[in-house]
C-alpha cells in the first residue's frame, strides 16, 4: 500500500506542477497575442502616415495644375504654341499689339473693293506664324483674300511691314 500512497502523494503535486506551468502559458500567452498585436499596430500606423502624405503630395499637385488650368483665358482653345519666341527675341509689344497695327495698314492691301467695298484686314483671324512673319485675311465685305506679311521692329519699336504673298481676287475687265 505505501507505492499507492506514494503515488497519491505525487499527484497532488503533479497537479500543482502541472497548474503552475498552465497559469505561467495562461498569463503570458495574453502577452503575446498583446505584444504582436501592438506590432501590427504600429505597422499599420506607419503605413497610414505614408498614405497620408502621399495624399497631401497629391492635393498639392492638384491644385498646381487647377491653378494652370484657370489661368487659362479660353478653355475652347489651345494654348498659344506659337509664340514660344516672342520673349527670347524680347518684342517689345505682345502679339495682340503686333496684329493692331495693322488697322492702320489698309495701305499694304493690293486690290480695290468691289461693289463699293473697302478692303480691311481680318484681324480676329490673323495669325502670327513665327519671328519674321504673319498670316492676315484680307475682305472688303464682297471677296475674300489673304495675305503673307513679314514684320520687323525698328530702333524705336515700330513695326515695319512688308508683304510677301498672298491671294485676292483678280480685277475684272468688263
Amino acid at each position: 500500500m505505501e507505492k499507492s500512497n506514494n503515488t497519491s502523494k505525487l499527484k497532488p503535486g503533479l497537479f500543482i506542477l502541472v497548474g503552475v506551468v498552465l497559469l505561467a502559458a495562461v498569463v503570458g500567452l495574453p502577452s503575446m497575442v498583446f505584444n504582436s498585436q501592438n506590432a501590427q499596430l504600429n505597422d499599420l500606423s506607419h503605413q497610414i502616415n505614408g498614405l497620408q502624405k502621399t495624399i497631401e503630395n497629391q492635393n498639392t499637385e492638384l491644385k498646381q495644375l487647377k491653378m494652370k488650368f484657370d489661368t487659362q483665358k479660353d478653355l475652347s482653345q489651345p494654348p498659344n504654341k506659337e509664340l514660344w519666341f516672342w520673349e527670347i527675341y524680347d518684342y517689345p509689344a505682345s502679339s495682340e499689339a503686333l496684329l493692331e497695327t495693322l488697322k492702320n495698314a489698309g495701305n499694304l492691301i493690293p486690290f480695290e473693293g468691289v461693289l463699293g467695298g473697302v478692303p480691311f484686314f481680318v484681324i480676329e483671324e490673323a495669325k502670327v506664324l513665327d519671328p519674321q512673319f504673319v498670316y492676315v485675311p484680307v475682305e472688303d465685305g464682297h471677296v475674300y483674300g489673304a495675305m503673307i506679311l513679314k514684320y520687323e521692329f525698328n530702333d524705336s519699336d515700330k513695326v515695319l511691314w512688308q508683304v510677301v504673298d498672298g491671294w485676292w481676287p483678280e480685277k475684272s475687265e468688263n
